[in-house]
């Protein structure tokens, strides 16, 4: 899950919002009177929002992600398509100081053909199946190192190290984020496999 804190929508800010992206999410329809709208503002791209918009009194609860803007609504269907779009139409404003952000964003809202890049910041990120033991738990944590910016080259490319789960495998990793936001992962290490682990992607 993308982390950051959301603010939720209320009255006719929720309305208005709810009106405008309805049309965009393939004939699902959410109820203005019981969905709940959260916004998130996104600093790589000045003057849009992450929005998660959810019906929780249904018989089968419904959730989208949609970046929202003015006269500008993108949901997010875990590829990369739609945001390389965004990227390519609307400013991204990526910085030292934003792109360790965008990453999280990225790795939450994509997923590869086998699954999700699950971003692991320390072991409690982690979502076990079941618990390892405390001397485990305790050697997986020193294996861990946070997602971390290393540095940006002449040409504007950010170079990062970050730690992944993806399928039931620990990996440490080098990322590259280009100007444009596009990202590639490269140099991956396996620190540790066959890991008891839920695959909790997100819900559409």
């Amino acid at each position: 899950m993308y982390q950051n804190s959301f603010d939720r929508l209320q009255g006719e800010d929720r309305n208005r919002v709810l009106t405008q992206v309805t049309p965009a999410l393939d004939g699902m329809a959410f109820d203005t009177q019981t969905a709940r709208v959260m916004a998130l503002p996104l600093p790589f791209y000045p003057g849009l929002r992450l929005l998660e918009i959810s019906a929780t009194q249904t018989t089968a609860p419904a959730r989208r992600f949609v970046i929202e803007g003015k006269s500008l609504v993108v949901p997010l269907n875990y590829t990369n398509e739609p945001i390389y779009a965004l990227n390519d139409s609307y400013p991204i404003s990526l910085t030292k100081r934003n792109v360790e952000d965008y990453a999280r964003f990225f790795l939450a809202f994509v997923r590869g053909p086998q699954g999700r890049f699950l971003l692991v910041d320390n072991v409690d990120d982690i979502p076990w199946k079941e618990e390892p033991p405390p001397q485990a738990r305790k050697a997986i944590a020193k294996l861990i190192r946070p997602l971390t910016l290393l540095k940006q080259n002449n040409k504007g490319h950010f170079a990062l190290e970050a730690c992944l789960v993806f399928i039931n495998g620990l990996f440490q990793c080098q990322i590259d984020i280009s100007p444009s936001g596009h990202v590639r992962i490269y140099d991956e290490t396996l620190l540790l496999e066959d890991m008891p682990v839920l695959d909790d992607t997100f819900g559409q």
